[in-house]
């Protein structure tokens, strides 16, 4: 890593979360290496480290990472602004598709109406699709 260089890792929100992860995270964020049977590897000073914890069902994840409730580290919470969502006009990009068969199943009971709508995708407004 270059000294102007940042080091993001992101915990996803999987429940099998592995037994050294916290150890792991000690080592880059506290010792700044990290240490796999012969080999080391150096965080150089000055280089910003950020983790990124997933989201899980009444913060399991983090309960498990012992170090983000330390208070030598700050702790920021991201808000999600669907308002900020950028949406594609493209009908077949994946968010269009997404809205245009949810569209579809919220509105159609009749299974044969909703494979025919299918064939004949047209564009959703953004605001339907956020």
């Amino acid at each position: 890593l270059l000294p102007t260089s940042g080091l993001h890792i992101d915990v996803g929100s999987s429940l099998c979360v592995d037994t050294h992860l916290n150890i792991h995270l000690f080592q880059l964020l506290v010792l700044r290496c990290l240490v796999k049977d012969d080999r080391v590897w150096f965080i150089p000073e000055g280089t910003k480290i950020c983790v990124e914890v997933g989201n899980t069902l009444n913060d399991e994840l983090r309960e498990v990472l012992s170090l983000c409730d330390s208070s030598a580290f700050d702790r920021v919470h991201l808000k999600w602004d669907p308002a900020r969502i950028e949406v594609s006009t493209n009908t077949s990009s994946s968010e269009q598709l997404a809205a245009y068969l949810l569209q579809i199943l919220l509105h159609s009971d009749d299974e044969a109406a909703v494979k025919a709508s299918i064939s004949t995708q047209v564009e959703i407004d953004a605001e339907q699709c956020r």
